[in-house]
């Protein structure tokens, strides 16, 4: 009987200014071998799979510097892994570890930069926001109440809805979820094919806005 293999090539800087991925995916083999059988693959490799793109000069370009090939069946299933010197370009590749070290140490704690470290990154004056979320209208989105007295049960009951039609299919939840957090509430209606109406949507927002009683009724007298 055969069996199924893939092949997976991932490259990581290891001497790096940057913050950037530990390692990267840059290309995959499918492979079918039969009992006893191996194959042998290959791979080249050529300038774009060490290339990043560089936002001072706005062109891809190659970061000087020692670099981990590894082969494997997933990330976390190397096989085979060694080491390159690789040349760069001339251009000085800016080192922001000192004043935003919260980007490069990401993979020991969730990510949640300061403003400032955010701002020496971004290199501009950050933009100031013009809007206020509140109070809330059917143009908000869910992620404009996220933090919100009551906001949870809200979201819960919209993502409730909106699962019911994709059938268990976890990948597609969390792609549903994702897209959820920033379309309007008046685009719900259409999301969950109707099993939360117009007038439920002016309950979450009468709710949202304090009007607690007449939120509840709303939302009550129109729930399916």
């Amino acid at each position: 009987m055969e069996g199924k293999e893939v092949a997976q090539l991932y490259i990581s800087c290891l001497s790096s200014k940057l913050f950037r991925a530990k390692q990267e995916l840059k290309g995959f083999k499918k492979i079918n071998l039969k009992p006893k059988e191996s194959k042998e693959v290959t791979f080249i490799l050529d300038e774009d799979c060490f290339a990043y793109y560089n936002i001072q000069n706005y062109q891809y370009e190659v970061e000087e510097g020692q670099y981990g090939i590894s082969i494997g069946s997933s990330c976390r299933n190397i096989k085979f892994s060694t080491i390159i010197n690789k040349r760069g370009n001339s251009v000085k590749t800016i080192d922001y570890k000192a004043k935003s070290p919260s980007y490069y140490e990401f993979y020991k704690n969730k990510l949640n930069p300061k403003e400032e470290e955010f701002k020496n990154i971004y290199n501009k004056e950050l933009p100031i926001i013009a809007n206020e979320i509140y109070p809330f209208t059917t143009n908000s989105t869910i992620n404009d109440i996220k933090n919100t007295y009551g906001g949870d049960l809200i979201i819960s009951a919209i993502n409730k809805k909106a699962y019911k039609f994709i059938s268990g299919d976890k990948a597609m939840e969390m792609a549903v979820k994702e897209s959820l957090n920033d379309q309007p509430f008046r685009l719900m209606v259409m999301v969950t094919r109707g099993a939360i109406n117009r007038k439920s949507i002016q309950g979450f927002v009468d709710f949202l806005n304090k009007h607690y009683i007449k939120g509840l009724l709303q939302i009550l007298r129109n729930r399916k």
